[in-house]
């Protein structure tokens, strides 16, 4: 399984998203639109492999060109934001799931999202998932 993680000057953000999944997984992959921040210099610091991506105004759009060209070679890939993290449960819920190489495996994962402002949980507003694939 890898992670790949698409960005744009994601500097501020992207040292904690990629630090939460290395180690995790069998590859993490900044895909990067050309950030024009430390964004790519600490991905690599941190250890990620990061690669570039040029939007050319039509299809795929990045989360799918990231389905479509990053670590073809392994089964599952998990997209996570720059701005987003795992949280233990997740990594271990995932480990679980995957631990079996021979085991049936999803066909998809629903990932509800929490949001996090000043240390705090939000309890109210807008939510999404994220999905897996």
């Amino acid at each position: 399984m890898a992670v790949a993680i698409p960005t744009k000057n994601e500097g501020l953000n992207i040292a904690e998203a990629v630090k939460s999944v290395l180690g995790h997984f069998e590859a993490v992959v900044v895909v990067d639109s050309h950030s024009t921040d430390d964004t790519v210099k600490i991905a690599e610091e941190c250890g990620a492999e990061v690669v570039t991506y040029t939007w050319d105004g039509g299809h795929p759009r990045k989360k799918q060109w990231c389905l479509e060209n990053v670590r073809t070679d392994l089964d599952w890939i998990l997209l996570l934001d720059g701005d987003e993290r795992l949280s233990p449960g997740l990594l271990a819920e995932l480990r679980e799931t995957f631990r079996d190489p021979s085991a049936p495996k999803p066909a998809a994962y629903d990932i509800p999202l929490g949001y996090w402002f000043s240390v705090k949980r939000l309890r109210h507003g807008y939510t999404r998932r994220q999905r897996g694939w």
